[in-house]
């Protein structure tokens, strides 16, 4: 106690020594791995940013894919989830990530009309240049699936930035 004071009767002095520190995380397993980032997968596409950020927190990769191929930032720009995007992105999500069949987050997001996710994935530097396996862009999908909003976001993106010919390669 504070000046050399006896503690009172019946009371124990605390020890002040510093609380451990905590130990550091173990090492997950790989079926820890896979059950993580599943749960990121599936919290992405649900919009539930906090199961994200919680997801990532305890190791998921922010890249990680279903069995197809598809990552969290895919099924959450396909189901128009920004803020879940934005964490992923805070954390190097890849923006272009394509899965099994070529279809990238902005595929993805274009051919389900999905335009704040197309116009969040644009400004922030997805390739609206590239092409699923069968050689279509985001564009294609958008306009063969009557999304129009999502296709004029494209539109009006790629009128700014350049046709895709003049910024090939770039």
């Amino acid at each position: 106690l504070a000046g050399g004071a006896a503690a009172p009767a019946g009371v124990e002095q605390a020890d002040h020594e510093p609380a451990p520190a905590p130990a550091a995380p173990a090492e997950l397993t790989e079926e820890e791995k896979e059950e993580l980032n599943a749960a990121l997968v599936k919290a992405a596409g649900d919009g539930d940013a906090e199961a994200v950020r919680r997801c990532l927190r305890d190791g998921a990769d922010p890249n990680a894919a279903n069995l197809r191929g598809y990552t969290a930032l895919f099924w959450a720009a396909r189901n128009n989830q920004v803020g879940c995007m934005e964490v992923l992105a805070e954390v190097g999500a890849d923006l272009d990530k394509a899965g099994g069949d070529g279809w990238t987050p902005l595929i993805q997001a274009a051919g389900s009309g999905q335009t704040a996710a197309v116009e969040w994935l644009l400004g922030r530097g997805a390739d609206w240049r590239l092409t699923d396996s069968g050689g279509k862009t985001a564009l294609d999908w958008a306009k063969e699936r009557g999304k129009a909003e999502a296709a004029a976001a494209l539109e009006a993106w790629i009128a700014e930035h350049g046709s895709a010919e003049e910024t090939a390669g770039a």
